[in-house]
């Protein structure tokens, strides 16, 4: 169930990038960035390989994606042997987080609009994250709704704390009775359920 998502997860997380940005020229230089950006003190944080991994990039096309943006949210982005490694001021980093939260808050919006008996609840510190929908849940509607959440969920985290170590614990449960069809922390653990799991959601 999980694993399937990951291609449209990709593609999905491509349009995050997209939305509500101004596209810059990649090849200019950091110091010209620096100094576009007033001087403004930057600090580093890697996004770690494993980040990737769950969104369905390659540390290549990811590198390629996110170069397109310096200026806009980034200093300069560098690939490093165990993931990218972004550089950003504080005010960078937070229009980027706002920007993801933005997003996220629109597929949860359309998730919950769906059906009225779906709905989810996280936190502010963007580890955890519930969803409450069923087995007729159409696969558009998931992926933008529970995978893309938890993949921006992911990214703030890691610029939040500026930390490789992440995680988001995602419990999948039925919307009509309440039980727990799936659960696990992304990335270490895979959240997969299929036919059995729902029907014994039901039991």
């Amino acid at each position: 169930m999980f694993k399937k998502y990951l291609a449209a997860l990709m593609v999905l997380c491509i349009v995050i990038l997209d939305c509500s940005c101004t596209t810059n020229n990649a090849s200019q230089s950091e110091d010209s960035s620096i100094a576009s950006l007033g001087l403004e003190k930057a600090e580093k944080c890697l996004i770690p390989t494993s980040y990737f991994k769950f969104s369905g990039y390659t540390l290549e096309s990811a590198f390629e994606e996110y170069s397109e943006y310096v200026n806009s949210y980034f200093v300069s982005v560098k690939q490093a042997d165990n993931g990218l490694l972004l550089e950003m001021t504080e005010k960078q980093k937070k229009d980027f987080i706002n920007r993801n939260n933005e997003f996220i808050e629109k597929q949860l919006k359309q998730f919950t609009e769906y059906n009225d008996t779906y709905k989810y609840v996280g936190d502010s510190e963007y580890k955890t994250l519930e969803f409450y929908y069923d087995e007729k849940i159409p696969e558009a509607i998931e992926v933008r709704g529970v995978w893309a959440v938890v993949n921006g969920y992911g990214m703030n985290y890691i610029l939040k704390n500026n930390t490789t170590e992440w995680g988001v614990h995602v419990t999948i449960k039925n919307c009509h009775t309440g039980k727990v069809v799936a659960s696990g922390t992304i990335p270490n653990e895979t959240v997969s359920y299929g036919e059995n799991e729902w029907k014994k959601s039901y039991e």
